[in-house]
């Protein structure tokens, strides 16, 4: 019962993390990487600090070791501030079927230096990976050529990929600390907003905020509520099953996105032969690592 709600969870956190990258495209389609990374971290500090009250995670908070809550806070300042700020950025310049594939493929970049720093085991399957992975990069390199921004656009979800790979490896090694997953969101969402609330001194950021309108606010604040619910149950789903089982149900999200771009957002991204094998060739290249 177990595996099956875990694989039902993983589902449901492909499909959020989906439907956010298409509402999260219409949102910066202007910019406003900053104003949707701050209602993100804004919306998600109550919200985690909520479910992990009702879930009793909570009351563990003064008895956990100060070497789990600074983990959980540096993940928060690569994955949640950096990270997250970058790959905005990288949607708003290309969209979100050049971005999210680049961005996944962090999952790749993560077993990797699994293989590296964890000496973990190489199997044909991970060199299968590596290889489809290769051949998805080079046809996005290719929607790149003589696209100024689109390649700029691939050099910040690049960035990304990385940041989130050593965000994950460094989850990975907090969850041997303590089990607390609803506790550890909270923590690394509550380290980011001091550093957030500081760049308000900046004008320029100031003068972002208080120009996002209302339509595009509207798009802002429905993408932060996706995406924190998504990771919300992406943390639930690895305490419920395992890693190989719930990375690949979550990739799922580049198809997903792939075909909700296609329908919906169609006009605003850039959906062709390379983009379509670029997402399938990454796609298994994750499954192939993972299992």
């Amino acid at each position: 019962m177990t595996l099956e709600y875990g694989v039902l969870v993983a589902f449901i956190t492909a499909l959020l993390f989906a439907s956010n990258a298409i509402v999260l495209r219409r949102g910066v389609l202007s910019g406003y990487a900053y104003s949707g990374t701050m209602i993100s971290i804004l919306i998600g500090v109550p919200t985690y600090l909520i479910f992990s009250i009702f879930s009793g995670e909570y009351n563990y908070l003064h008895r956990i070791p100060l070497e789990y809550i600074a983990l959980f806070a540096l993940v928060g300042i690569l994955h949640f501030a950096i990270g997250r700020y970058l790959y905005y950025l990288s949607v708003h310049y290309s969209g979100t079927v050049v971005s999210m594939p680049i961005m996944a493929s962090g999952q790749i970049i993560a077993a990797y230096l699994g293989i590296l720093i964890l000496s973990e085991t190489v199997t044909l399957y991970k060199i299968m990976g590596l290889f489809l992975t290769t051949l998805g990069f080079i046809s996005f390199i290719r929607v790149g050529e003589g696209v100024r921004m689109v390649r700029r656009s691939l050099l910040l979800s690049s960035i990304s990929a990385f940041i989130f790979a050593a965000a994950t490896l460094l989850i990975r090694y907090g969850f041997t600390i303590a089990r607390l997953p609803i506790l550890g969101v909270f923590i690394s969402y509550s380290s980011v907003l001091p550093v957030y609330c500081g760049l308000l001194a900046r004008e320029s950021i100031r003068r972002e905020l208080l120009d996002v309108n209302r339509y595009v606010l509207t798009y802002l604040i429905i993408s932060a509520v996706l995406v924190n619910m998504g990771q919300l149950l992406k943390y639930i789903a690895l305490n419920l099953v395992e890693v190989s089982v719930v990375g690949p149900i979550i990739s799922t999200e580049i198809i997903l996105n792939l075909i909700f771009s296609a329908v919906i957002n169609r006009r605003y991204e850039i959906i062709n032969y390379n983009t379509v094998l670029g997402s399938i060739a990454i796609f298994l290249g994750i499954v192939g690592v993972i299992i």
